[in-house]
């Protein structure tokens, strides 16, 4: 499992809108910031991980795709984890 080290930090990106406006997922490229976002950011790009989705045409995820989302589930709940705790603390 991939955990973020003493250097790195979780960002939780709220409006993707404003993210673009403002040059942040540039500037989080641009400095290798690792950003997990969820499936409606999509289409971000950049250094921007989304999980996998199902679509239409591919109703179905590979064993592969459901491992990757599970992983990145289990990062993205670290930052939920910790903007409650600050919400609630």
């Amino acid at each position: 499992m991939c955990r973020p080290s003493a250097g790195e930090c979780l960002l939780w990106l709220v409006c993707l809108t404003a993210a673009r406006t403002h040059g942040i997922i540039e500037a989080l490229t641009k400095n290798d910031v690792m950003t997990f976002a969820d499936k409606g950011y999509q289409g971000a790009r950049g250094g921007v991980r989304t999980p996998f989705k199902r679509r239409r045409f591919r109703p179905t995820l590979s064993r592969r795709e459901k491992a990757v989302n599970r992983a990145h589930a289990k990062i993205r709940a670290l930052g939920a984890r910790a903007i409650a705790t600050l919400k609630t603390g």
